[in-house]
């Protein structure tokens, strides 16, 4: 009975890995870097008429989107998890 036992678990692994295995999505990432001088211009004069840099604050916003597709593994469990929760949105929705 033990190497029956081994077998279905091996099947049962690569079964699983089968069903995660890769996909031909793209992902796409962009990067904005803006950066903002504080006071109006980039340089301000001192007390003795020298350059004196100014603050400067810099914002970067990094998005990242993605075509591929779940796996037929994660949208099983997507789908699990979805039919878990559909009363409690419904009692959400009603109280």
């Amino acid at each position: 009975m033990r190497p029956r036992k081994m077998l279905a678990v091996a099947g049962l692994l690569a079964v699983v890995a089968a069903a995660s295995g890769c996909s031909s999505g793209q992902t796409t990432s962009t990067t904005t870097t803006r950066t903002t001088t504080l006071g109006g211009s980039a340089y301000a004069a001192d007390s003795e008429g020298a350059a004196v840099p100014q603050p400067q604050s810099t914002t970067t916003t990094t998005t990242t989107t993605s075509s591929e597709p779940d796996s037929v593994l994660g949208a099983a469990f997507h789908l699990v998890g979805t039919i878990i929760l559909l009363p409690f949105r419904i009692i959400g929705l009603v109280v």
